[in-house]
This record gives structure tokens, C-alpha cells and sequence, in this order.
């Protein structure tokens, strides 16, 4: 019989924090997702980096500070020679700004959507003017933050919608971003 594969979850507090890391907790957990994992064969969960053979970096992305990218870097920086990282979090401002995503992609040949990143310092009345720009060439688009994969700084926007209607749109994620911004400071606007 096979070893069973060992994973150690980390996250912002969870295997961070002394005691965090319970079975019963799991940073972004999704519905069932403990249960089926603990109902599959072949993988265990431990709670030790050292004796994990994968280690997966689950961290909430909006509310992740440069000290808990410090944290977990400082957990598990010393493992990434001789375990499978997923999630890495060296590597977390590529794989969670968008902006930054699509660019890595673009220049390696990956086939990336249109997008048109928007100077947040811009007004109100210039993201519109873009917008409208920007669906003149696309029937429609996502208005977005670049930093955010909850979906609350996502409007959706098509070509047949107002003026009015896409300033709206346009108000409620600068709304979104400024929120963010004692969070994440590099939060920003894309289409």
C-alpha cells in the first residue's frame, strides 16, 4: 500500500497562528469542501509544514496585508527547495492582481481578454469616458477591482446601458476600491 500524500494548509492566521490550525478550520473554506476532503483516500492533512509533502497557501486575497504575506513567507520560505508549493505566497501580487496576471501572460503568448487598466487617481468622469470607450470596441465588459476574487468589486457592463447607468457602475467600484484601501493598497480599477 502507498503512502497517503501529506498537505499542510496555511493561511493568513490558520498555521500561522499558534492553535489556528484545527480540523475543523480551513481559511476560504468552501461548502463541503472539509467534508470531502476528509472523506478522501490517498491525502491526509498535517499539521506541520515540515512534514507535508504539498503545502497549499489558502489566504483570504482582499484582506491579505504585507505582514501576513511576511508570515506565511516566513513559515514556509525554508520548505520551497524540497516541497511542492501550491498557492505560493512569493509569488501571491502575480497570481492576485489581475492587471499584473494578464500582463505576465501577455507577454508569454497566453491568449488574455481585452483589458484596459484604469489610472484610479483618474476621475470619476474620465473612467467613464473610458468605459464607454472601452465598449464602443466590446459589447461588454467587467468593470472591475484588480484585486479582488470575491466578486463584490466585479459590474458586469454592456454596450446598450446609459451614461447614467455606467457612472453608477463606475461610482459603486471606485466605492469599492477606496474600501479596500486600508486593506490593500495596490487595490485599482480594470475593464
Amino acid at each position: 500500500m502507498t503512502r497517503a500524500l501529506k498537505i499542510f494548509f496555511i493561511g493568513r492566521r490558520h498555521g500561522v497562528i499558534p492553535f489556528k490550525a484545527r480540523p475543523w478550520k480551513l481559511e476560504k473554506q468552501r461548502h463541503g469542501e472539509l467534508e470531502g476532503f476528509n472523506a478522501a483516500r490517498g491525502i491526509v492533512r498535517t499539521y506541520s509544514p515540515a512534514r507535508a509533502d504539498v503545502i497549499f497557501v489558502r489566504n483570504m486575497q482582499e484582506y491579505t496585508l504585507q505582514k501576513d504575506i511576511e508570515n506565511i513567507e516566513k513559515r514556509i520560505g525554508k520548505f520551497r527547495a524540497d516541497k511542492l508549493i501550491l498557492n505560493d505566497i512569493a509569488y501571491f501580487r502575480h497570481y492576485n492582481s489581475k492587471d499584473i496576471t494578464f500582463s505576465i501572460w501577455q507577454k508569454n503568448g497566453i491568449p488574455i481578454p481585452a483589458f484596459e487598466v484604469l489610472d484610479i487617481s483618474d476621475s470619476e468622469q474620465n473612467h467613464v469616458k473610458a468605459v464607454m470607450k472601452f465598449l464602443a470596441l466590446h459589447p461588454c465588459t467587467i468593470l472591475r477591482t484588480t484585486n479582488d476574487e470575491s466578486g463584490l468589486g466585479m459590474f458586469f457592463l454592456d454596450s446598450d446601458m446609459n451614461q447614467e447607468q455606467i457612472t453608477e457602475k463606475v461610482r459603486e467600484c471606485r466605492a469599492h476600491v477606496n474600501e479596500n484601501k486600508g486593506f490593500r493598497s495596490d487595490s485599482g480599477i480594470m475593464l
